[in-house]
């Protein structure tokens, strides 16, 4: 697969810097402007349209940026084919190192201290949509002078990282009358609670809402059929302190026949940034898995006829 190399640089249009926080102004005899980029594991971030394996931008894409010792985040919105920010932003002194955090997608009401995750609970189970639950965040520590041009870089070992864990069902059919998907249950500990981010903490926390331990799915109207190569659906879910029990069911149709399958075989400890994918075989009432796989989202990845070349999707 051909690799796509996405960079965003985000910049900043040179205007007046209100002096609202003088903890960041700048002599205006030096412009020492403050500018951004970022990668996830060698490709930009956003919220992704899929086509085949490549990751485009959307307009008006939104990331959230934390300038040191300010509890609120700048937006930085992409358009035209550029990022644009809020507000302009100046390094505040040459040689000082300063700790810069940002994280996607961008929230209006967001502080540092929590920041509100995407509701995992409205999912559909399609890969086209994985972007727009995704939440990642970065860290990085500059100074002026040691930055490239004044570049807060998060890229590398400071790049973008997934707070989710991603899970990928497999099911495949081994009969020679095909199965036709009806309804397809899973089922968790808080896999789809609502959370928040805490910068200070780097911890990831519930928002006090309703837990949420279920996923109920339809499939996509002509998309039912479980062939032998396998019906696929990709959920994100909140990563667990320790091992948690899966409990997946899904109903089927054959020859006009309806039926039920489960397992409750599916336990692991879910790490944020791991890609969790489980193939599973239908058996009567059954669910029989044949094969488990768990690898870095942002690693180098082929699972069947998905490849993910150091790409987030």
């Amino acid at each position: 697969m051909k690799k796509s190399n996405l960079w965003m640089i985000l910049t900043l249009p040179v205007w007046v810097v209100s002096c609202q926080n003088k903890e960041f102004e700048a002599d205006e005899s030096e412009s020492m402007e403050l500018k951004l980029e970022a990668s996830v594991a060698k490709t930009s971030l956003s919220r992704t349209t899929i086509e085949g394996c490549r990751t485009d931008f959307l307009e008006k894409d939104q990331i959230g940026f934390f300038m040191p010792e300010r509890d609120t985040p700048v937006s930085w919105t992409y358009t035209s084919n550029s990022w644009v920010s809020e507000s302009v932003l100046l390094w505040p002194d040459r040689e000082t190192t300063y700790t810069f955090s940002a994280f996607y997608p961008y929230q209006k009401d967001a502080v540092r201290t929590k920041v509100t995750m995407p509701d995992l609970s409205l999912q559909k189970g399609q890969l086209s949509e994985v972007g727009k639950f995704d939440f990642l965040t970065a860290e990085t520590s500059s100074s002026y002078a040691t930055s490239l041009g004044g570049v807060v870089s998060f890229t590398g070992k400071d790049a973008f990282h997934h707070q989710y864990s991603m899970i990928q069902i497999v099911l495949k059919d081994t009969e020679t009358s095909a199965a036709k998907l009806t309804s397809f249950s899973l089922k968790g500990t808080d896999v789809a609670t609502r959370q928040y981010y805490n910068f200070t903490t780097h911890a990831i926390s519930s928002l006090g809402e309703a837990s949420v331990n279920q996923f109920l799915l339809k499939p996509v109207p002509g998309e039912e059929t479980i062939s032998p190569e396998g019906w696929n659906t990709w959920l994100l879910v909140n990563p667990s302190s320790g091992e948690r029990e899966l409990d997946l069911m899904v109903e089927y149709s054959r020859d006009g026949h309806s039926y039920q399958a489960r397992t409750k075989e599916i336990k692991q400890t879910f790490e944020a940034g791991k890609w969790y994918r489980y193939t599973l075989r239908i058996n009567d009432k059954n669910l029989i898995i044949v094969n488990s796989e768990i690898v870095d989202w942002e690693e180098v990845v082929n699972m069947g006829d998905i490849s993910v070349d150091g790409e987030k999707i």
